[in-house]
Formats: C-alpha cells, sequence, structure tokens
C-alpha cells in the first residue's frame, strides 16, 4: 500500500500536478507560522492540527522539530538581550506546568484531546 502510495506523489511531483493536500499543507503551514510569530510558539500544534490528515505522523513530528530547531537558534542569537529577573516567573509557570500537562496527557482519552485541537 505503502509502496503505490509513494509512486503515485512521485508521479504526480514529476508531471507537476498538485498533490490532493497541497492546499491544505500550505494553509496548515502559513496559520502556524502567522500563530508561532504572533505568540511566539504553537507552530507545531496549529499545524499538526492539518498536517496529521495529510502526512505521516513521522514527517508532522519531523517538521514541528524543524520549527523547534529555528525557534532555538534564535533564542540563542537574542540571548544577550534577554532579561533573566523578567523570565523567572515563565521558567517557574513551566516547571510546574510541563509535568502538569504530561500527566494530563496520560490520563485525557485521545478523542477529547484531538477534539480539543481540532484535529478530527
Amino acid at each position: 500500500m505503502r509502496a503505490a502510495f509513494e509512486k503515485t506523489v512521485i508521479a504526480k511531483t514529476r508531471s507537476g500536478e498538485p498533490h490532493d493536500g497541497d492546499h491544505a499543507l500550505f494553509l496548515a503551514a502559513t496559520l502556524a507560522a502567522l500563530v508561532a510569530g504572533l505568540a511566539g510558539s504553537a507552530f507545531g500544534l496549529v499545524g499538526a492540527a492539518v498536517w496529521l490528515h495529510v502526512l505521516t505522523p513521522l514527517q508532522t513530528a519531523l517538521i514541528i522539530a524543524f520549527g523547534l530547531v529555528v525557534q532555538g537558534i534564535s533564542v540563542w542569537k537574542l540571548r544577550r538581550g534577554l532579561q533573566w529577573g523578567r523570565l523567572w516567573p515563565f521558567l517557574v509557570g513551566s516547571a510546574i506546568g510541563v509535568p502538569a500537562g504530561v500527566a494530563i496527557l496520560e490520563w485525557a482519552s485521545p478523542a477529547n484531546l484531538r477534539a480539543g485541537s481540532a484535529c478530527c
């Protein structure tokens, strides 16, 4: 099944025809970039809501990882301009919120998580 899918994708790419999900991928990437630019995060959450319908989970994870690397490089380049005293409340909140979020993910039903993130 996967081999047939890959042959179809390669054939469509060579013929110049757009893929069925190209428009959805473009819109998801645009919306995710807009949200990431405004909020500074959430690129993966917004993009994955649509990408998981078109791409495999591995491809989606790689795109999200690339977004995290790009944001990490940006923070590293701007590190001298950071005012660490103003960041402590966010770091403390993250230290409490991330383990709590992981615990909720283990406990919550996948159907409710999909509905909450608009990933049907």
